[in-house]
Order: C-alpha cells, then sequence, then structure tokens
C-alpha cells in the first residue's frame, strides 16, 4: 500500500452518460476519483445507492471510507469509462 485516501464515497454519472462514476470526496471541494481492481463489483442498493463488493468487503455510496493503494498504471486506466476520464485517480487495493 503506497498511499491513504479517507473521505466519503460518492457518486456520479449515471443514466444520463451511461457510466458510474465513483470518488472519494474529502472538504467540500477535494475530490479524488477512484478505480477499482477488476474482481471488485458494483451493485445497486435497494434504497438506490451504489455499493461496491469486493475481497468480503462492502462500501456503499454516503459511507465514511478508508482505502489503500496509489497511482493508477495505464493498463488500468484504459478500463476506465470514457464518462469518467479525469486526470488523475486513486487505484484502491485494500479495505483498510
Amino acid at each position: 500500500m503506497d498511499a491513504l485516501l479517507e473521505g466519503t464515497m460518492a457518486v456520479t454519472g449515471g443514466a444520463e452518460n451511461g457510466a458510474v462514476c465513483l470518488l472519494v470526496v474529502r472538504g467540500s471541494r477535494d475530490v479524488t476519483f477512484v478505480a477499482w481492481p477488476e474482481h471488485f463489483t458494483l451493485k445497486l442498493a435497494s434504497d438506490g445507492r451504489v455499493e461496491v463488493h469486493g475481497d468480503g468487503n462492502v462500501v456503499r455510496q454516503g459511507n465514511e471510507v478508508r482505502f489503500g493503494g496509489g497511482e493508477v498504471t495505464d493498463g488500468v486506466r484504459h478500463s476506465i469509462p470514457g464518462a469518467c476520464q479525469n486526470p488523475s485517480y486513486f487505484a484502491v487495493q485494500s479495505f483498510p
């Protein structure tokens, strides 16, 4: 684990652009887009919030989160949907 990212998990996008983009918000203006390992899955909960499932853990939109990880490699960047393209991402590797 290279770095620790803490904040509130949020989403942007959706039906209007065909992709849900996940991000972590710290404060009123500090936003970091996140990229997940391929084996993680996104699900829509019964209350309409987005959940991320991976490695036996679940995080939900609106939860305070702590993720271990680092910078996104070029190989991972190619797998990010076009609607979610951003100059920088945090590559989640673990849920500490």
